[in-house]
């Protein structure tokens, strides 16, 4: 008896330190202090923290839509009446109609298209830091 409880003991141990460890690498992004939730999360990419873009965008106000036929995804920045063109594996982001080189393209991981955040707050103008510690991306629309 004393054998199986050691047993199990073990066992949940090394199941606990398995599941710390492997959640100990998610990023987690932040708006305004509230954690953002995405269906496909968010990774880091030749060093830039790379986001759902639907999910970003619309919780800052701006509508998206995704062109199939060119892989693009279009966003509306709605108050200020810009609008964006990023396309899959390009390195070169449009707004309205002018093109800026970007150092990382867009992907699509899960069938979900990923950005870098940083795109997102120089569109929107929210301040972006990054904690370390905690691999956390904090966004502030007011600064």
């Amino acid at each position: 008896m004393k054998k199986s409880i050691s047993i199990i003991t073990a066992f949940l141990l090394i199941l606990n330190l398995l599941v710390v460890f492997a959640t100990g690498n998610e990023v987690r992004v932040t708006l305004d202090g509230t954690y953002v939730q995405f269906d496909t999360p968010p990774k880091i990419v030749n060093n830039r923290v790379m986001v759902p873009v639907r999910t970003i965008f619309e919780a800052l106000g701006t509508e998206v839509f995704w062109d199939e036929d060119t892989q693009t995804i279009i966003a509306h920045i709605i108050n200020d009446e810009i609008i964006v063109r990023l396309t899959i594996g390009s390195y070169i982001m449009f707004v309205d109609g002018f093109g800026f080189e970007i150092d990382v393209p867009p992907i699509i991981i899960n069938d979900r298209a990923l950005v870098p955040v940083r795109i997102v707050s120089g569109l929107l103008g929210t301040n972006v830091e990054w904690d370390e510690e905690a691999s956390t991306v904090l966004m502030r629309t007011s600064f």
